[in-house]
């Protein structure tokens, strides 16, 4: 059969394709502690302000530590793609998770400076994230290929509850006795205990044995169905001009079965653009949300014990995981287009009402944390999904990998955005209080 690539002979075994999701959720696990930033910030950050350079350290620095990760994963997301249709998805996605772990143990040597730290748990994380990222996936849908979008959220579901698991790892390691950053004086917003700083560069070691001993389990069962073949180059493509039905449900349908595009003619179209561009505005968000809703809150509510804190981030993950899962399935039942603008409304709706929960307490803070999380996992899952609908499965990973450079730009400009927000928030709050 010409077109897409599939598996020649019997259909797929259920049970394999199984195993190579539960493969692909335990390597998405150690991507998604990218979300770990929000709660491990304040205690690299503390220990950067004490014992490292340079002196004009500030703790809203530290958001370009999430932008320099997105960056990366964005500059490298292609490439992931095309080690996978080269090495198959096993090895593209040891090679990128091996690269994410060197650069978290990195970070060990790497934290005496921050600039340092930027590139080894910022932008090298980022690059092995993006090497890896998008192979588990196209593995598993190729076992079900009806079900796209449910498992492209139930695989990404892992990267979601990255930091439900390791949140708790970090703080119960560095922050032990639970002690609280400083509220007054030059040292407001950091923590000053020698013995928890002592701690903060171990941690890089400790996390990165882990992601590795994850890795290299989740690698070994993650491969394509029995007998898959590729399509060959003369098959991807319909008649020069001919489109078939896009995402945009603007253009008349000429054919069956859908188009296969390569990246070179997928970025020719509108499809591309009006994903990448939607794809971008979420991100500026997400990237100011994930890097700063502790710090946020412990400015606001300082009150709050730093477990709290960290438990409110484990339980966002689970509401990222889900909203994973549960916007893929969406997709599948109303189709994509739908559901990328349902999914707009709401997470446009949560981010406006988010200032205003400060006055409210905790619980109410805690409220919007989730389903903001829930939403911002939601973009990971529509959007591959968009991808695949759009230009087809066959150049699926190098695709989505051009899509993803709008998280490269949404990585620069919210690390700006939030500096300067940030900032702003902090003249108008020692204005208020002074």
């Amino acid at each position: 059969m010409g077109g897409v690539g599939g598996v020649s002979g019997p259909g797929p075994s259920v049970a394999q394709g199984i195993l190579v999701i539960a493969g692909g959720i335990m390597v998405h696990l150690t991507l998604g502690t990218l979300y770990c930033a929000g709660n491990l910030n304040p205690y690299v950050a503390s220990y950067i302000h004490a014992r490292g350079s340079p002196a004009t350290f500030k703790l809203t620095d530290m958001t370009w530590t999430s932008s320099a990760g997105i960056v990366g994963q964005g500059c490298s997301m292609y490439f992931g793609g095309v080690l996978e249709k080269h090495l198959g998805p096993r090895l593209a996605t040891l090679i990128g998770g091996a690269v994410l772990s060197l650069g978290v143990g990195l970070s060990y040597f790497s934290i005496q400076s921050y600039w340092t730290f930027l590139v080894t748990y910022g932008f090298v994380f980022g690059v092995g994230m993006g090497l890896a990222y998008t192979s588990p996936f196209v593995a598993a849908g190729r076992f079900f290929p009806k079900k796209t979008g449910l498992v492209n959220g139930l695989v990404v579901a892992g990267f979601g509850c990255g930091a439900f698991v390791f949140d708790q790892v970090q703080t119960k390691f560095i922050n032990p006795d639970g002690a609280k950053p400083q509220c007054k004086g030059s040292d407001k917003g950091y923590f000053t205990e020698g013995a928890l700083l002592d701690r903060v560069p171990d941690v890089f070691l400790l996390l990165a044995a882990i992601y590795l001993a994850m890795q290299l389990v989740g690698c070994s069962v993650i491969r394509n169905p029995a007998g898959f073949v590729r399509s060959t180059p003369a098959a991807q493509t319909d008649k020069d001009g001919e489109e078939a039905d896009t995402l945009l449900g603007t253009s008349t349908p000429s054919t069956a079965r859908p188009l296969q595009r390569s990246p070179r003619q997928a970025v020719r179209t509108s499809d591309f653009w009006l994903i990448w561009a939607i794809f971008c505005l979420n991100g500026l968000a997400a990237v100011f949300f994930s890097s700063l809703w502790k710090s946020m809150g412990e400015n606001y509510l300082p009150s709050v014990a730093d477990a709290r804190w960290a438990l409110a981030g484990s339980i966002g993950s689970l509401f990222n995981a889900g909203g994973r899962i549960v916007w893929g399935a969406i997709a599948d039942v109303v189709g994509v287009k739908r559901a990328i603008v349902a999914h707009c409304a709401i997470s446009c709706a949560l981010y406006f009402t988010l200032y205003p929960t400060k006055d409210l307490g905790y619980a109410v803070y805690f409220t919007w944390i989730c389903a903001l999380f829930f939403c911002i996992g939601g973009n990971f899952s529509l959007f591959p999904t968009a991808t695949a609908h759009a230009f087809g499965k066959d150049s699926f990973g190098a695709n989505y990998g051009c899509i993803f450079t709008s998280q490269a730009v949404a990585g620069v400009l919210g690390g700006i955005l939030s500096s300067d927000l940030v900032h702003r928030a902090v003249d108008i709050t020692t204005t208020t209080t002074t």
